[in-house]
């Protein structure tokens, strides 16, 4: 660097507390019992900004960590337990409920650590082909990183990892880092009574490995409220000169973009000469679930998964209220500052299913038995959850929306459900 920008440097970093999202000191501060997030941080001797400190309780609290007294929740007692980004744990949580712990450990140890894709300049093009083929078709970046872990760890011998790692730009080294800490990550589920034997690869912790709408709702119940509305444009698969792209507002910033990483943006390999690459095969999911947003040459958007409604309405915020002309037949279901439009009998189904989900939810966190001992009741909770969810990502009926691009301008969309 330039002796110039070395003068402007700062002589020491800054605190940790004063530079991260805080979390998990929220967390740890809930666990000790020392009062009020805001007071425990003022008396400390670089508090960070109160700011920081109120968005960190206002996102546990509606990720379902805090309720709004800011007391854990039973939920956020053993996210607190868990030495893991508060989303990692909820995923791994969650996904040893539902049966497909193996996948979702391998994006928490990511979440956790980092990406294994590599960047090789000069070769953006066969990493984007790389990184695609480990999307088994879906709209997911997180469904390319859990397979690309799934898919090393079946390689037999060191020296065939080590070739699918080069062949799809992985980090090997990293790669070996990721599967120990999914190691340990079971040892901790384990130590909680989530786990029988502290192996993620158990057989009914993965009954539904094979289900990625299943995994997709279960990422999207993690990174709640990191979502943002999707508009789909040129998604006539027919027409090969047009590849089918997606619009994203997020209801803080409006409009943003996805980052050139993700497996949704589109490719740039695109432009001139050559075939058309679509980069999706699922056209059609209307919301968007993302790891990280920041802000470089523009805002962005990193790591996503794009869902359907159910996922959002079964885990996320549930709050009813009328339409605007009073319609006796319909309600708004509103998630976050979103809201989606719904017959009234639906939205009454709806509700006392999610009643219902709460409900085994809440006591299996609580009660810390092993996975496996559902009762009848709590498996057809979680079997007609399942469904619901598969059904409709596997677009048993998809209803098209219609709006447009200036309803999202004040982060506030409305869909028909």
């Amino acid at each position: 660097m330039t002796s110039f920008r070395a003068s402007k440097l700062e002589e020491r970093l800054l605190p940790e507390l004063q530079r991260s999202t805080l979390l998990e000191p929220v967390l740890s501060v809930k666990r000790l019992r020392l009062g009020l997030a805001a007071d425990a941080f003022s008396i400390m001797p670089s508090p960070p900004c109160p700011s920081t400190v109120d968005w960190a309780v206002k996102h546990l609290q509606q990720c379902g960590a805090l309720d709004v007294r800011e007391t854990l929740t039973p939920l956020g007692w053993h996210l607190a337990r868990l030495p893991v980004h508060p989303a990692a744990g909820k995923l791994l949580l969650l996904a040893t409920l539902f049966g497909c712990l193996d996948r979702a450990a391998s994006v928490a140890a990511v979440w956790s650590f980092k990406d294994p894709f590599q960047l090789v300049i000069g070769k953006e093009k066969e990493v984007d082909a790389a990184k695609r083929s480990l999307t088994l078709g879906e709209p997911s970046d997180h469904v390319a990183i859990s397979e690309a872990i799934l898919q090393w760890e079946q390689c037999r011998s060191w020296k065939e990892k080590r070739a699918f790692a080069y062949e799809h730009f992985l980090s090997n080294s990293t790669l070996e880092l990721l599967a120990d800490m999914k190691r340990q990550l079971g040892n901790n589920l384990k130590q909680m009574g989530f786990l029988a034997s502290g192996d993620v690869r158990s057989n009914w912790e993965n009954r539904n490995a094979n289900n990625l709408s299943l995994f997709k709702a279960l990422v999207a119940a993690s990174l709640y409220p990191n979502i943002a509305s999707v508009k789909w444009m040129n998604t006539n698969m027919a027409n090969p000169n047009k590849s089918a792209r997606i619009s994203v507002f997020t209801p803080e910033e409006g409009r943003t973009s996805l980052h050139p990483s993700s497996v949704m943006a589109p490719p740039k390999h695109n432009k001139g000469s050559g075939p058309r690459v679509n980069f999706c095969t699922n056209v059609g999911a209307n919301w968007l679930v993302y790891w990280l947003k920041q802000r470089s040459t523009n805002l962005f958007l990193f790591d996503v998964t794009l869902i359907y409604t159910l996922p959002l309405l079964f885990f996320g915020e549930f709050i009813f209220s009328d339409v605007e002309h009073d319609n006796p037949e319909e309600c708004f279901l509103s998630t976050k500052t979103i809201k989606v439009r719904c017959k009234r009998e639906t939205a009454d189904l709806l509700c006392k299913l999610r009643t219902l989900l709460d409900f085994v939810l809440a006591s299996k966190v609580t009660s810390t038995q092993n996975s496996n001992h559902h009762s009848e009741f709590e498996e057809e909770v979680i079997n007609a959850v399942t469904k619901l969810i598969t059904a409709e990502d596997e677009r048993a009926d998809y209803l098209d929306h219609d709006f447009s691009e200036s309803d999202t301008s004040d982060g506030d969309s409305h869909r028909k459900f």
